[in-house]
């Protein structure tokens, strides 16, 4: 009850607001409620400014809150549509201002614009490679490349920062740029740097680490999405491995929905009964109460045993034994091991 009068006073409170707003609109010449104007003054600090309407060229204050187009703001010369109303001062303000070319600013807009962004750096490419020296330049071969493959390591890093984790990405570039200035001090060996040969080299040279840099961050990328869902999936696997154990057979059970309802009642039924017989746990010692839940439950996380305890007697691990389930569980190496699935099992004697 509480819940739905809260609702029907807001929706009240709404409608009240909206039929005020109504009511307040000052009209145009023509008695037009939706009126143009251009952006005269924008504070960007404080987030309000001013335009002119065209009609009567009026000044109206609009504020960040009205704006219901992305970015919320507006800038000097912007033009707008908006509806005008008359404040407790009895100067004229704008609400609902829409800015010409601007989408709107609602949760599906924003939706596709991280989509849109998503998807436009996944198809940026690196910032290419350029080897350009003016005649007049005192610098020898050497230090001409040196100078061209430092500027491209200052261009590639913050693109390689937009899909490389920020500790990998020196030691990635530094391997680039290794290999780009040996492979090109090696072709300086050969023909000049001025010459039209060596400049085919470096085109051919900067193609090549270009396509080499797009696999790689195409790869990466993959790798991120396919990890997106990996607790998801992690979760899905432990429920069919409790529901074989409580009997219900994952293949049938996803025949039928009876069958995988009763499946899930026994998973439930049988973690209760289990839950059950460890109600003498808070007198237990340590290690004899962690012992007491993998043989129960089976190999366990540190997380899930924590979690069990609570739930069993009702208090942390910590706050009971004044010492973390791992460092138990580190310090008995010789009755606890740890499998390579992060789970820690009973060492059988």
């Amino acid at each position: 009850k509480d819940a739905s009068s809260s609702l029907s006073s807001r929706k009240r409170r709404f409608e009240e607001t909206a039929e005020t707003v109504e009511k307040k609109i000052v009209a145009g010449p023509n008695g037009e409620q939706r009126r143009k104007a251009v952006c005269k003054f924008w504070h960007k600090k404080k987030k309000f400014g001013f335009v002119t309407l065209q009609d009567t060229e009026e000044e109206v204050y609009v504020h960040k809150t009205q704006i219901k187009t992305f970015p919320l703001m507006l800038n000097e010369g912007d033009s707008c549509v908006l509806s005008a109303i008359r404040n407790d001062k009895g100067k004229l303000a704008a609400v609902d201002v829409h800015v010409d070319g601007c989408e709107l600013a609602n949760a599906e807009a924003g939706k596709m614009r991280a989509l849109k962004k998503i998807a436009e750096m996944k198809q940026d490419k690196p910032p290419a490679f350029s080897f350009k020296f003016s005649s007049e330049s005192t610098l020898d071969s050497k230090e001409k490349i040196a100078k061209a493959v430092s500027d491209y390591e200052m261009k590639i890093t913050p693109w390689m920062c937009s899909w490389l984790k920020k500790n990998q990405v020196p030691r990635e570039v530094k391997k680039v740029c290794q290999l780009l200035q040996r492979e090109l001090e090696r072709a300086a060996q050969d023909t000049a740097v001025d010459s039209e040969e060596f400049m085919s080299i470096v085109s051919n040279m900067g193609d090549i680490v270009s396509d080499q840099l797009m696999k790689r961050k195409q790869a990466r990328l993959a790798v991120s999405d396919s990890l997106k869902n990996k607790h998801r999936r992690l979760e899905k696997q432990v429920a069919r491995a409790s529901e074989a154990q409580a009997g219900g057979d994952p293949s049938s059970a996803s025949e039928n929905k009876g069958d995988a309802s009763s499946a899930q009642k026994g998973s439930a039924g049988a973690t209760d009964q289990k839950m059950t017989r460890l109600q003498g746990l808070k007198g237990q010692g340590p290690v004899e109460a962690l012992k007491a839940i993998i043989n129960e439950f089976g190999p366990l996380s540190k997380k899930h045993l924590s979690a069990i305890y609570q739930k069993v007697t009702g208090a942390g691990f910590k706050a009971t034994h004044g010492v973390p389930v791992t460092h138990i569980l580190r310090e008995n190496n010789t009755t606890f091991k740890l499998s390579r699935d992060k789970e820690w099992s009973v060492v059988s004697s």
